[in-house]
Formats: C-alpha cells, sequence, structure tokens
C-alpha cells in the first residue's frame, strides 16, 4: 500500500529544444525519456469529479495526456491556460459534461474572466 502512495507521474516540457519527457518515480527512483514535442491540438479542462478537474493534452492523433489534477478550478484553470499559451493552442472547457466550450483566450485575457468563443 505504501507503495501505491509514493508512485508519482510527472510530465515535463522543455519548449526550448521542442521536447517532452513523462516521468515515472517511485520514492527516489525516477524513469523517463525526453522525446521529441509531438504536434498537439488542444489542452482541455475536464471535471473528473465534483470538485477535481483534470488537465488534458491532446494530440492529431486523438490521444491525449492527462497532465495534471487539481482540487480548485481557478488553479487547474490557469495551469491549463497557460500550457495553452506556452503551445500556442486552443483550450477546451470541458467540465460541463456534454457542453464542451472552447476558450476565447484573447478576451479572457482582456476582461480576467473566462468568456466563451461562440
Amino acid at each position: 500500500m505504501a507503495t501505491y502512495f509514493s508512485y508519482t507521474i510527472n510530465c515535463h516540457f522543455d519548449f526550448e529544444n521542442k521536447r517532452f519527457k513523462k516521468e515515472f518515480a517511485l520514492g527516489v527512483l525516477k524513469y523517463g525519456r525526453w522525446k521529441p514535442m509531438p504536434k498537439f491540438n488542444y489542452v482541455s479542462l475536464f471535471s473528473i469529479s465534483e470538485g477535481t478537474f483534470q488537465v488534458n493534452l491532446w494530440n492529431k492523433k486523438n490521444r491525449h495526456w492527462e497532465l495534471y489534477e487539481e482540487f480548485n478550478f481557478k488553479d487547474a484553470f490557469r495551469n491549463a491556460f497557460e500550457l495553452s499559451e506556452l503551445l500556442n493552442i486552443d483550450l477546451l472547457d470541458a467540465t460541463v459534461r456534454n457542453d464542451f466550450k472552447w476558450i476565447d483566450k484573447k478576451a479572457s485575457k482582456e476582461t480576467g474572466k473566462i468568456v466563451y468563443s461562440d
């Protein structure tokens, strides 16, 4: 049981060299290799349960990486927004089941509030 609680998966990005690494860690032991960064399509913010939000990164093959979980919507949104800005890709709010909405990032930046595209 202790092994389960000490096992983590971390995602590292090297934007300058366009590569990423998914790192598996068990205590102080870590494993992961740098790989070329694929062409990502968008970042999604997803609600996995009441009060738990997940940031996912999607590529052109419709595969996704679950990058981050957060219990605070504002923090999860901020991380998803920043990642979408760094990668220069779209951001999708999928926190409401069957009601996915694209974020207008420019308007959201200007107003300081979440603004959805039509």
